[in-house]
């Protein structure tokens, strides 16, 4: 009787499970779909714009559907040998009980740019929306001619060729001149580029583009590669010449490869000037107080036509990721090898708190703003505090001021501010002041003042017109701008100084002519500019006696000065203007002036903005569908993706499953179109066991590729239980729920102990209780999760450069931000540690003492006890 009742009961069990099967198998997402492919199938030719050329090829495909759902129909189209020529989109289309016909539009353009005729292959699959396959079938179409299909407005009418160019009769090549092939069926205006390459399609070497309105007809359009650029690169050919046929900003409608003929690197132009490295650095005291004052860069440089050059340098921290200073020296070079020094600002590197090494970002660049060559230097090892916080000369009032009458008339000619300075390293410096209203909104005049100083205190006079102060009726106090630079150039300080007051009638005034001249329709343009590109100021300047001069004074984005330019008249257009190129991306300010016979004095401000090709910035990378499937990445446009630049060739975003710092061997996913800010990824987030690192790169149709940062995925299998965890990555969205949404489900408590707050250092979230006081979590915590079964912890985010983690005294509970395993004592070598405990698979508390020697890692987390309160920075 016993046994009986067993049985009975499992048989009860067994009708329920059946009797509830259907309506579990509805929650969880099982589709009741069923159908199959009833051939035979059918196609034709659709010319849907009367031109006699078939706009699609259409497949009818024919279904038999068993029950009534929401089914996907994909097909692809092949030639004879399996090659694919066109995927349109997955059909998705509900269905009743019967037989269907569906069609399927294969571009005809897509056709006709395969080149191969027909018959066709048709790769059919039909799905269920939960993409499980109910039925695939090959087809085989009629046979067409792709000539029959759509062709394109312009296309590629082969064979190209090339040849070198002397320009200089010197038998070395100048450019690569590559003459290419096109017929236009439709006329209109198309940009004819082309991306010269090495033999193996590796390595971008140069490139041109030819934008016309182009008739119908044939055409042969010549693209000319520098030569330089050529040689500089060192690669021989024959080369790869990718081009490309684009209408409007970005639509690619025909593409072809041109293989040239076979030429060495040497045969072409050479640099003007290169760098030749390896290149050396120091730290200068010139103070003797053992704290560097500069840190100098050498530059090795190989000049081949001698003449002036800028040379210039972009400094940053060991990650290549925090700008700290830059450099420059305009020079004349001989040919032959030479050394050029930069010096870099020790107080801004001080300043920075950034050590270890640095490195510099070296360009050459000729005197016209064309870009000679490019380099890299990582220096030697310093810290930030190896460098004086100070800057070799500090502004240090109480300044004074006063008017001068130098000829008896009882106006001041000047007034005179005298500046005082403390110096701490002799050498000649120069100071600029600018004179505003007291509210520091209407300029008034300038001067500067260039002297050598000795160490300790000076006083620095700057010698303000009166005259201008006195045609600008504005009365005192007034606001003066002062700012300092070395002799070098770089920028040391800013500061600012009231005067006394005054009245402007106190200044001196022209007796015979005292009306300025006017200065109106001040323009920049355009405004923003790409760099080495020119900017136009121009302005309508009219007096009414007789102009003496026009000129405009330009600073740089560090406020340095550009130079002081004289301005030409265009009669045409009745404007003076100034057109000049700049090497530096950032907002310049400018001022033009004008004076008369009688030596009145007016002026107005101008601004413009320069953009240079610049890397897109990540924004966020996060897991997205419905099951957290996917993963989005999402960026920021390059500076110079739109603006009317156009200058973004594509976007490429890389990526590994092992994480490196510098991207090495990170491989090319998928290219996207300028404007493009986001790409998602399905299927590799949650559900995927790896781990996924990933950057976006710019393409620059200047040859340069841009990138910074990275985003990756990451993933951890943990078992039922007790565990420790940390987030590696750093999260768009730092609520609790958001971060482990890949365990929904799976936990019911989570801990984190936090030691900053000394009255209640335990935060606890539940998920069965409505207190909770643990809401957000981050990269740098680390945190206790109860696990209520095996689940893998997945999260997408932005991988961090650095992280600043605070050590308050005693225990903290940290994370690892790091992709870069290290033993405890080198991972906490900066850190004045006393213990670190670890999980440990021993209840109560799992926690075990590590060694020095052991690991840490991504997604795990510790207990650090520190004896006193410090920063731990932690780099990847």
């Amino acid at each position: 009787m016993q046994r009986g009742r067993v049985i009975l009961k499992t048989s009860l069990v067994l009708i329920v499970i059946l009797w509830v099967m259907p309506a579990f198998l509805g929650l969880i997402g099982v589709s009741a779909a069923s159908g199959d492919f009833a051939p035979p199938h059918s196609d034709y030719g659709l010319d849907t714009d009367g031109d006699s050329y078939y706009n699609y090829l259409v497949f009818n495909a024919s279904v038999q559907i068993d029950e009534a759902d929401t089914y996907l129909i994909d097909g692809n189209l092949r030639d004879g040998g399996g090659g694919l020529i066109t995927n349109p989109d997955i059909i998705t289309r509900f269905l009743d009980v019967g037989s269907h016909v569906i069609p399927i539009n294969f571009e005809g353009i897509d056709i006709y740019n395969h080149g191969e005729h027909g018959p066709y292959t048709v790769n059919l699959a039909l799905y269920d929306t939960m993409w499980n396959t109910l039925d695939t079938d090959t087809a085989l179409t009629n046979s067409y001619l792709y000539t029959e299909f759509q062709h394109p407005p312009v296309v590629f009418d082969p064979a190209h060729y090339d040849y070198g160019l002397d320009t200089n009769s010197n038998s070395l090549y100048d450019y690569l001149v590559a003459q290419v092939n096109i017929t236009v069926y439709t006329a209109d205006t198309y940009n004819i580029k082309g991306n010269l390459k090495d033999s193996m399609d590796t390595w971008y070497i140069a490139q041109d583009e030819n934008q016309s309105y182009f008739s119908t007809g044939d055409h042969t359009v010549e693209l000319r590669m520098y030569g330089y650029k050529i040689r500089g690169k060192g690669y021989d050919g024959p080369y790869l010449l990718k081009l490309e046929i684009i209408k409007g900003p970005s639509q690619v409608i025909a593409e072809d490869t041109h293989t040239t003929a076979a030429y060495l690197h040497t045969d072409f132009e050479g640099l003007y000037a290169r760098f030749v490295p390896p290149h050396s650095d120091t730290g200068i005291d010139m103070d003797g107080d053992t704290e560097f004052d500069y840190l100098r860069v050498t530059l090795e440089i190989q000049v081949n036509e001698s003449g002036y050059y800028t040379v210039s340098g972009d400094l940053w921290d060991k990650s290549q990721f925090n700008y700290i200073t830059s450099a420059s020296n305009y020079t004349n070079l001989n040919t032959g090898t030479v050394q050029v020094d930069l010096d870099f600002l020790g107080c801004e590197i001080c300043q920075s708190g950034y050590g270890v090494f640095y490195y510099a970002d070296v360009e050459i660049h000729l005197d016209d703003g064309t870009p000679a060559d490019a380099d890299e230097h990582q220096t030697g090892g310093y810290q930030s505090s190896d460098f004086d916080c100070e800057p070799p000369i500090v502004f240090s009032p109480p300044h004074s001021d006063y008017g001068l009458d130098t000829d008896a008339d009882t106006y001041y000619n000047y007034l005179v501010a005298d500046i005082s300075i403390n110096a701490s390293v002799s050498g000649t410096y120069r100071v600029t002041g600018r004179l505003f209203d007291s509210s520091h909104t209407t300029f008034i005049t300038l001067t500067e003042n260039t002297s050598y100083l000795t160490t300790g205190a000076n006083v620095l006079p700057l010698w303000l017109d009166g005259t201008d102060i006195y045609n600008s009726g504005i009365d005192g106090p007034y606001n003066l701008t002062l700012l300092s630079y070395d002799v070098y150039g770089n920028k040391l300080e800013r500061a600012y100084y009231d005067t006394n007051s005054y009245t402007y009638d106190q200044f001196q005034r022209d007796t015979i002519d005292n009306d300025p001249p006017t200065i109106s329709d001040v323009r920049a343009t355009p405004s923003p500019q790409k760099v080495f590109h020119p900017v136009n100021i121009t302005a309508i300047v009219w007096d009414n006696f007789q102009l003496d001069g026009v000129w405009v004074d330009i600073l740089d984005p560090d406020d340095l000065p550009v130079g002081n330019f004289s301005m030409l008249y265009d009669s045409g257009s009745g404007r003076h203007y100034f057109e000049r190129s700049y090497s530096g991306a950032g907002d310049y300010s400018c001022v033009i002036s004008a004076s008369d016979a009688s030596a009145n004095w007016n002026s107005s401000p101008c601004s413009f903005l320069m953009v240079d090709s610049a890397p897109p910035v990540l924004l966020r990378a996060i897991l997205t569908g419905g099951n957290l499937e996917d993963v989005t990445i999402e960026w920021e446009l390059s500076l110079d993706d739109g603006q009317g630049f156009d200058d973004v060739v594509n976007y490429v975003v890389y990526w590994s499953d092992s994480y490196d710092s510098g991207g090495t061997g990170y491989h090319s996913l998928t290219e996207l179109p300028p404007g493009t800010t986001s790409l998602t990824l399905a299927g590799w987030g949650d559900g995927d066991l790896s781990d996924y690192f990933f950057y976006v790169q710019s393409n620059h149709s200047d040859g340069r590729e841009k990138w910074r940062g990275q985003a990756g995925k990451f993933v951890r299998f943990m078992e039922a239980g007790k565990r420790i965890a940390s987030v590696p990555l750093v999260q768009a969205n730092e609520a609790l729920e958001v971060v482990l949404g890949s365990l929904s489900g799976s936990y019911n408590h989570v801990r984190y102990y936090k030691s900053s707050d000394q009255k209640d250092h335990w935060k606890c979230y539940w998920t069965f209780k409505t207190y909770r006081d643990l809401y957000h979590i981050n990269h740098q915590m680390g945190f206790w999760i109860q696990l209520t079964k095996d689940d893998r912890l997945v999260v997408a985010g932005l991988v961090p450069d650095v992280t600043e983690i605070h050590l308050n005294h005693q225990w903290n509970f940290v994370g690892y931000p790091s992709f870069m395993a290290m033993q405890i004592q080198e991972a906490l070598a900066d850190v004045d540690y006393k213990m670190v405990d670890g999980y440990g698979d021993t209840p109560p508390f799992h926690l075990v003492h590590l060694a020095d020697t052991d690991m840490m890692v991504a997604g795990e987390g510790y207990w650090v006890w520190v004896g006193s309160s410090q920063t731990w920075f932690v780099y990847n």
